[in-house]
């Protein structure tokens, strides 16, 4: 009996270590932008500027744009500028060929670092199969 009492507060420390181990994961969170209008466009870039400097380098994002939020990632975009600094700080912007497609947009007409995805709504669902967060746009 004493050996199984001692045996059980080795086994009972052990478990306590285990769990206080924590794995620090990413947040990831998946962004669909499917709207054309500026203020909502401006206030994605507030919300992911926002994440990125509370969470750092612990926050992975990706946007998703099409339908009508496909100008978001395009070189005539209002928030042009903010795409192309956030990509270069490692956030993902996709576009939708699909659309691009629908709108004739060619991929010269997008903003640098942009990549393509066949079909924007697909990758939001891949994304959400993968365990990431999904945000939808329009506020």
């Amino acid at each position: 009996m004493k050996k199984f009492i001692i045996l059980f507060i080795i086994l009972a420390g052990s478990v306590k270590a285990i769990g206080q181990e924590q794995v620090k994961e990413k947040h990831k969170v998946v962004f669909q932008m499917t709207t054309a209008n500026e203020d909502e466009q401006k206030g994605l870039i507030r919300n992911i500027t926002n994440l990125l400097q509370g969470w750092g380098d612990d926050f992975q994002a990706e946007v998703v744009a099409h339908g009508p939020g496909i100008t978001f990632v395009t070189t005539d975009s209002v928030v042009a500028k903010e795409v192309e600094s956030l990509a270069a700080k490692g956030i993902v912007f996709v576009a939708c060929e699909s659309t691009m497609e629908q709108k004739h947009i060619k991929p010269s007409e997008l903003l640098r670092g942009i990549s393509t995805v066949p079909m924007g709504i697909a990758e939001i669902v891949l994304k959400q199969e993968q365990g990431w967060s999904y945000i939808k746009s329009n506020f």
